[in-house]
């Protein structure tokens, strides 16, 4: 294969660009800014946080959660106490009333009234 021969560089000015290359490069720019401007716009979008005022102000109380039911284990029967072995603990416990003391007052409760 032969070599292509060299051409020599052109003397004349280079070309203007055509109306249509302006307007496509003119389009570029502004494509690039406008993306800007709506990528810049929706990060905020983002960030922004819209609350209502009742809420703001504080007069909206927040609901609390509902309380939940706690099943308590049943309880175990309090033990009795041991059984006294003394006569006078064994009388009350099946109320019958204790020997009298020597030299104490002795009063009797009726339930008559007097007329």
């Amino acid at each position: 294969m032969a070599k292509k021969p060299k051409t020599p560089p052109s003397t004349t000015a280079p070309a203007e660009k055509s109306t249509l290359s302006k307007a496509k490069s003119a389009v570029v720019h502004a494509v690039e800014k406008v993306a800007d401007v709506v990528i810049h716009a929706a990060e905020s979008a983002n960030d922004h946080v819209v609350q209502p005022v009742a809420q703001a102000v504080g007069i909206v109380k927040k609901k609390k959660a509902p309380a939940k039911r706690v099943k308590h284990q049943p309880t175990k029967p309090v033990p009795l106490p041991a059984p006294t072995k003394k006569a006078k603990g064994k009388m009350m416990s099946k109320n019958v009333p204790s020997a009298p003391v020597p030299g104490a007052k002795r009063t009797v409760k009726t339930s008559e009234k007097p007329n």
